[in-house]
């Protein structure tokens, strides 16, 4: 085990896991003694693997479960059960996992179960986690009413649940992102590269007016500074494209002004040109007239 602090339990579930299975063989499990094979096994995993096996294979029986009993719930559960375990689990200092109870009405919010039949739906995943066997919320016992309180029961989960270490690390990305929007709200308003980001982040992570308040900040002030913020953009998108537009409509009258200017200067050539020869045909008219005239009197 070791002196590392999840180590106790990991071990504590792991043993849970190997007792639930051997009595589970039927009647007569009790009969065959608990071997090494019951603990370190595929199904099981050992002290590393058991803890992340076993809520993985939750997460697989409720889905299972969800879309059995009502077919147009096919994909919702993931979502239920991530924001569920997303709003339980925080990032404390030094970066590191901790828990964040919430009673069962700010689950309600935060997946946004504002009928009551979501709200069984949200009743049923917390239920999953924490029955017998499985104790990975709490409480353990006793009805699921709005006010009661739901936890995780050890940190170790956190860290040693795989999926549930990368959505408390994607939760920790985003309240991030949150706080730097609520700050910078009060400021001169997104441009660029920083409107692009709290666009993309503004779809992928589509917050809830409940989970912004979690975190002590008002969302409809974020959502209306990001919109301020594409206004703006629009706005400079337009101006820029007018601008662009009268450009180039002054570019082309000062092309045909100058294409008519080289026009005329070529007829004005081309006339001159064409006196200048009518000119040089005269006089040579004239000079042969006046050479006809000289011979003629010459004899």
């Amino acid at each position: 085990v070791g002196d590392e602090p999840d180590q106790l339990p990991l071990l504590q579930h792991a043993l849970m896991r190997v007792w639930s299975e051997w009595r589970g063989e039927g009647p007569n499990a009790p009969e065959r003694p608990i071997e090494v094979s019951d603990y370190d096994n595929d199904r099981i995993g050992g002290l590393h693997e058991a803890l992340d096996r076993h809520a993985e294979e939750l997460c697989l029986t409720a889905a299972a479960t969800k879309k059995a009993m009502w077919p147009s719930y096919q994909g919702k559960l993931p979502t239920i059960t991530e924001t569920i375990f997303k709003r339980l689990t925080a990032i404390g200092r030094g970066r590191r996992e901790r828990r964040d109870p919430a009673h069962l009405e700010e689950l309600w919010a935060a997946c946004g179960a504002e009928a009551d039949a979501d709200r069984v739906q949200v009743n049923d995943v917390v239920q999953l986690f924490r029955q017998a066997g499985v104790s990975f919320l709490s409480p353990r016992d006793g009805d699921l009413r709005p006010d009661t309180v739901i936890d995780i029961t050890h940190e170790s989960l956190i860290r040693q649940w795989k999926r549930l270490k990368e959505w408390a690390e994607s939760e920790g990305e985003s309240s991030r992102a949150l706080l730097t929007l609520a700050q910078r709200s009060k400021g001169e308003l997104l441009t660029g590269t920083d409107l692009e980001q709290a666009q993309k982040w503004f779809k992928a992570r589509n917050p809830t007016a409940a989970w912004a308040e979690h975190y002590q900040v008002d969302p409809i002030a974020v959502a209306e500074y990001v919109l301020r913020s594409e206004n703006l953009a629009k706005f400079r998108r337009e101006r820029e494209a007018e601008t662009d537009r009268r450009l180039k409509a002054a570019t082309q009258t000062r092309l045909l002004i100058l294409k008519w200017a080289a026009l005329t200067l070529l007829g004005c050539v081309l006339l001159v040109g064409w006196f200048a020869i009518r000119g040089r045909a005269g006089k040579g008219r004239a000079y042969e007239a006046d050479g006809r005239a000289n011979r003629a009197e010459a004899k």
